[in-house]
């Protein structure tokens, strides 16, 4: 008997030690690149075609087998039209035969997207990510969620590539890129975005509520109507405001006027469905930040779809610093930055969730929050750390909101935080703390920033004027050259002592002109066909068709020729014609009589902002060479005859350039410059288009 047992036990040593050495055998073989018969597996395991497949040592444990060698098995597969990355482990002989297969992981679930796999290496995989028949990015993909992305400045035809060491080495259109967390080689080539693996944001520590860190102004001025159910207003930095509605929603009142809305995609959260991700980068500027809509129909950060835009659906489009609420209508793509959902939460005033289910948990008091503008241009933010969809609604509607987006739901709610002396804080101690909006940020996130002024961008030549956002400089040629903010000024006219008039009796007598800024202008030939009116008082009749100056009711100003393209029948408070110098870009055919007093012009830049120059030597080719070089599109004279005094830039009696004593009192006519609140960034629309 113990002869048979011991006979067993060394069958079964010899047996195990066989195994062994097969199982050593298995494992020591060459490097694996024969994907085809784990795509044979696969795709009758998914039931769908398996494309592009590679095979690599596997950087995570495979699945748990006595035989063969762990390896990784990435591959592209169509999902409906389009395709996704997908990995699975494993192990493989070392003729590459599959042993075991584990379920495949979708790295790129994006139902927007189109990825084809390039190459694989241990742990990563690089994709061509396609638009169409377009190439548009390459994105090199790790199994913990980080990414290396290349954006292509131009779609191209085609892409191959090859995974390096920390990036990649792809061929577009026959041009060779290296591609690296630093940058891309050339860096014409795109916009590189290095996404670590997410990291959970750490919620234990709130930081501290700051106080207001501006004066604070009126809330009444922005027109928001009173309710017995939302508490007084109070200050919670410049032009921002805070009040409590039924002891648990916080409202946020932030006029436009002062602010700007931006957008900043983050790099993972909400899924674009493209496979294109934010860059999660901080904006430079923002003085705020707050909750982003989710549940996305459309997204595009400054001009790049990451989620294609749908149509009618609610859109917040930030364009040029101006930012637009309501249905979008376009065919073609958004420039600037849009955000979308499908449905609003307040249309017209009606908070929808009181007929329509805009989502499954509506009516849970969960954190939420919400976007929407009033008619005049408010922006309000509305959020709770426990209430229903319609509570918020109706809290919005309270205080005059027409339109609002629903924003974060849940952990996506994390509120709004600001930037003050100490640096970014959460607006209330309940809500998320700074370190959530810090770079790179996984969500997409809204921000305010000042309101852009275009003087403090202009290079060392410019001298900013005293008392309007505007600057001035003179070129070498000796011509005056003031850039104004069109939406931060308004514009008069004071007809001087030696204009004529055509009116009966004598001229009315003006009181001097008191205003920061004045320019005497010169004034109109006793036969010259341009007109002079302001108020009621008529100097000269207007000429249909001139090129005039037009100034409305609050003194803003408006460029083009009367009774085409401005309208001649409407009450102006003001209106100056002269020769046209420019029109649409192109120098103008109107006749300009060669005069060496000064001549003075105002022409309109692409950007909607103001140009005046002065050739005090009443060179008109300098004149218009000079609106030329600062990017006038239309240009007039402002008078067709200088005077001694004409073209004097000043603030009260003093030159607003050199600060040399000037006459109270020029014979010319003056173009009066004073400073003004701009209209709101922020406008209602029924329709995007």
């Amino acid at each position: 008997m113990w002869r048979r047992l011991l006979g067993r036990k060394l069958l079964l040593v010899a047996g195990l030690a066989a195994g062994g050495a097969f199982v050593a055998r298995l494992q020591a073989g060459p490097a694996l690149d024969a994907a085809a018969p784990f795509a044979d597996l696969l795709t009758r395991r998914l039931g769908v075609p398996v494309e592009a497949a590679r095979v690599v040592d596997a950087t995570a444990p495979a699945p748990s087998g006595l035989l063969g060698r762990p390896v990784e098995i990435w591959f592209t597969a169509p999902a409906g039209p389009l395709h996704d990355l997908h990995v699975a482990t494993g192990r493989a002989t070392a003729g590459g035969a599959p042993l075991e297969l584990s379920t495949a992981v979708a790295i790129t679930p994006t139902p927007g997207g189109d990825e084809r796999l390039l190459d694989a290496a241990p742990g990563r995989a690089l994709v061509a990510v396609a638009q169409g028949a377009a190439v548009v990015a390459l994105s090199l993909r790790d199994r913990a969620g980080g990414r290396l992305d290349l954006q292509l400045a131009a779609p191209a035809a085609a892409a191959t590539g090859q995974v390096t060491g920390a990036g990649f080495t792809a061929t577009v259109d026959g041009q060779t890129v290296r591609v690296g967390p630093a940058g891309a080689e050339p860096a014409e080539a795109g916009v590189v975005i290095a996404i670590p693996p997410p990291a959970v944001p750490d919620h234990a520590a709130t930081a501290p509520v700051i106080d207001a860190p501006f004066p604070p102004a009126a809330p009444a001025s922005l027109g928001l109507p009173p309710s017995p159910d939302v508490a007084p207003w109070r200050p919670a930095g410049q032009g921002l405001w805070q009040a409590e509605v039924a002891g648990n929603i916080q409202l946020f009142a932030i006029d436009s006027r002062h602010w700007r809305l931006g957008l900043a995609a983050g790099v993972q959260a909400p899924p674009t469905g493209t496979g294109l991700g934010g860059r999660g980068q901080d904006a430079p500027g923002a003085a705020a930040w707050l909750d982003a809509p989710s549940g996305l129909a459309g997204l595009t950060e400054a001009g790049r779809a990451l989620r294609p835009t749908t149509r009618l659906a609610a859109s917040i489009l930030m364009e040029a610093g101006r930012t637009r609420l309501g249905a979008w209508d376009r065919d073609e793509p958004a420039h600037g930055d849009l955000v979308q959902v499908a449905t609003p939460l307040v249309l017209d005033g009606e908070v929808l969730t009181r007929r329509v289910s805009l989502g499954p948990d509506d009516a849970r008091p969960l954190p939420r929050s919400a976007l929407g503008a009033t008619v005049d241009g408010v922006l309000v933010f509305a959020w709770s750390a426990a209430a229903t969809a319609t509570a918020l609604g109706d809290a919005l509607r309270a205080v005059g909101v027409q339109y609002a987006l629903p924003a974060g739901l849940g952990p996506e709610a994390r509120g709004l935080a600001i930037m003050g002396p100490a640096g970014l804080a959460p607006a209330l101690p309940a809500m998320a703390p700074a370190a959530a909006w810090q770079a790179p940020r996984a969500q997409t996130a809204l921000f305010l920033a000042p309101r852009r002024d275009f003087a403090a961008e202009l290079d060392g030549r410019w001298r900013p004027l005293p008392g309007v956002r505007g600057a001035a400089h003179v070129r070498p040629d000796g011509v005056r050259v003031v850039v104004l903010e069109a939406d931060a000024v308004r514009l008069a006219l004071r007809p001087g002592a030696a204009e004529p008039w055509s009116g009966e009796g004598t001229p009315p007598a003006l009181p001097p002109a008191e205003a920061p800024l004045a320019l005497s202008t010169g004034v109109r030939s006793a036969r010259a066909p341009y007109g002079l009116v302001v108020g009621e008082r008529r100097w000269r009749a207007p000429r249909p068709d001139a090129m005039t100056l037009a100034l409305d009711a609050d003194g803003r100003p408006h460029l083009g020729r009367l009774g085409r393209g401005l309208d001649a029948g409407r009450a102006w408070s003001a209106l100056v014609q002269g020769p046209a110098l420019l029109e649409a870009g192109q120098r103008a055919v109107d006749a300009v009589l060669p005069d060496e007093l000064p001549a003075v012009a105002l022409g309109r830049r692409a950007d909607g902002n103001l140009l005046l120059a002065v050739a005090p030597t009443g060179d008109v080719e300098a004149l218009v060479a000079a609106l030329e070089a600062e990017q006038a599109v239309d240009a007039l004279r402002l008078a067709d005859r200088g005077t001694a005094d004409g073209g004097r830039l000043r603030t009260g009696t003093r030159d607003a350039l050199s600060g040399a004593t000037l006459p109270a009192a020029p014979v010319a006519t003056e173009l009066l410059v004073e400073a003004a609140d701009p209209p709101p960034s922020v406008e209602l629309v029924p329709a995007i288009r």
